[in-house]
């Protein structure tokens, strides 16, 4: 069951929780420096958590695409939890992706800059902004390390107006990939239908 517990003041930036494993115990691993084609498959989740549930009570605490995350997320101090957006992408050394997400008249930009490995971790830079009528605001930026497949999981900002009173956390995983392996860039829009196909004589 979901607690609602207040959110700690000066939580900007802050990890969250350490580095999750997805598997096993962590191993020690000897400090290397990236081969040249070493790439690295990465993955942001962007979530917004709540703290009051929605008005008229209906839809589910923890959205179903989230299910993934459900342990980890279900010992936070929210009600609910919904994937506003997801990016994936592989990244070699000082290789970076960026993304807009948020409505219209909320937008945001995050920015993952991928730093190469070290002592075993894959050391990513990551910020967002939110559009202003001048310039954007920067709302976070953190230098993050995630074990070999592992995750981790960062309060990306204090307050993000509207009636839930929610936050935005970023939910970050990455992996080494094999060497030659690349992939577009995703994110969790819906994709575009197929044209339609003449039929066959």
């Amino acid at each position: 069951m979901l607690r609602p517990f207040p959110l700690p003041s000066g939580l900007r930036g802050a990890l969250l929780f350490a580095a999750l494993w997805s598997g096993g115990m962590a191993h020690t691993f000897a400090a290397a420096a990236p081969a040249p084609d070493e790439s690295y498959g990465v993955e942001v989740r962007i979530i917004e958590a709540s703290r009051r549930a929605p008005a008229d009570g209906g839809g589910p605490a923890l959205d179903p695409a989230l299910a993934g995350l459900a342990k980890e997320l279900q010992g936070l101090p929210f009600k609910s939890f919904v994937l506003m957006d997801s990016l994936q992408k592989d990244l070699r050394k000082s290789e970076s992706v960026s993304m807009q997400f948020g409505r219209p008249d909320r937008k945001r930009f995050l920015r993952v800059l991928a730093e190469g490995k070290d002592a075993g971790k894959i050391k990513l830079a990551v910020s967002m902004e939110v559009a202003k009528k001048k310039k954007p605001r920067q709302e976070f930026k953190s230098g993050v390390s995630i074990p070999e497949g592992g995750q981790l999981v960062v309060v990306a900002n204090r307050a993000n107006p509207g009636p839930l009173d929610s936050v935005i956390l970023l939910a970050i995983s990455a992996r080494t990939l094999p060497p030659g392996t690349t992939t577009p860039a995703t994110s969790s829009a819906p994709a575009p239908a197929p044209a339609p196909q003449a039929p066959a004589r």
